[in-house]
């Protein structure tokens, strides 16, 4: 029993070897953009202007829609920024903590459900032994 348990660390531990080995292809390409030292050039992302007349900001808005593609065709930037929690950061922080705190416990009790039987399994087969 214990040698298949040391086969299977050893597998691990030289799989994972071999995979940090191999070239990482990373899923955001600014980050490979810095590990080369290359510039990187983000956009403030388009939006309507506020203005005290609101006759004429409803004439010229455009819809979100039309602000991405505005955003996506400009060629140059290498991110994009909405400054979404800009001058109201108090109020989007409390949102976005209270979701990842939720996604946090989530995986949380998944990784409870899913691991406690695996040990729990483990610790019967070995107390039978």
């Amino acid at each position: 029993m214990r040698a298949k348990w040391m086969l299977t660390i050893v597998t691990v531990a030289l799989s994972g070897t071999l995979a940090v080995a191999q070239e990482r292809q990373r899923l955001n390409p600014i980050i490979e953009l810095l590990e080369q030292q290359k510039p990187v050039f983000g956009l403030y992302a388009p939006g309507n202007r506020r203005s005290p007349n609101a006759a004429a900001t409803a004439e010229t808005s455009r819809t979100p829609a039309q602000l991405a593609q505005l955003a996506a065709a400009y060629a140059p930037a290498d991110y994009l920024f909405d400054g979404s929690m800009e001058g109201k950061f108090e109020s989007g922080y409390a949102a976005f903590a209270d979701s990842f705190l939720m996604a946090f416990l989530a995986v949380q009790q998944i990784a409870v459900i899913v691991l406690t039987p695996i040990y729990a399994a483990g610790s019967i087969a070995d107390e039978k032994e």
